[in-house]
């Protein structure tokens, strides 16, 4: 299986485009509800408050489910369209359709947790590097998905200062053997994602 995101411009005219106002409600994905639990068990976790802000949006006032598109060398009002692919027998499992103001990766979960829901067996998918993401890689891992996504190469990584990762014992180790091992699950409150932490 193939998951991928693509944005699609809507057909409107740019004297149409319209800056609102709208109120989001910023608080942990519904998906991630399990690891919320788990965090619990943990000492001195709390949990997010919910909070609504106020954000501002482009959309078109003849198609107002449109979003201003802002990707890559794409830019004005449209959608953002997710669809799913058996590979292996050419068969699109599911296509659908956002405001093209969201990110691939905050939409892709929903689509999949849907097909599983309506029977389409899904044990791999393949997504690109967009959904290098914590809660992408939870999300899979709570719906029983092995994800194959490619790793960022970050410009700061641990092997730069002489750290190595051993993946058994989920540990790095300095370069004088001391190692760092697996803390616990930090939530950064503004945002939502998570950050694992690792100590002495």
């Amino acid at each position: 299986m193939v998951t991928d995101g693509s944005y699609i411009p809507a057909n409107v005219s740019r004297e149409s485009w319209v800056d609102v106002e709208v109120e989001v409600e910023q608080s942990m994905q519904s998906y991630l509800d399990c690891l919320d639990e788990e965090l619990a068990q943990q000492p001195g976790f709390k949990k997010p408050p919910v909070k609504t802000v106020k954000k501002r949006r482009t959309t078109s006032r003849t198609d107002p489910d449109s979003g201003y598109i802002n990707h890559g060398n794409k830019r004005g009002v449209g959608y953002l369209m997710e669809s799913t692919v058996d590979c292996k027998h050419g068969i699109v499992t599911g296509v659908d359709v956002y405001s093209a103001n969201e990110k691939e990766s905050t939409q892709v979960l929903r689509p999949l947790e849907r097909q599983i829901k309506l029977g389409v067996p899904m044990k791999n998918i393949a997504l690109d590097r967009g959904y290098e993401t914590g809660a992408v890689h939870r999300g899979l891992e709570l719906l029983g998905i092995t994800g194959h996504i490619p790793a960022i190469q970050f410009s700061n990584p641990p092997e730069r200062y002489g750290f190595s990762y051993d993946l058994e014992r989920d540990a790095f180790i300095c370069p004088k053997g001391m190692s760092l091992t697996y803390h616990r699950l930090n939530c950064n409150k503004s945002t939502g994602k998570y950050l694992r932490c690792y100590q002495t």
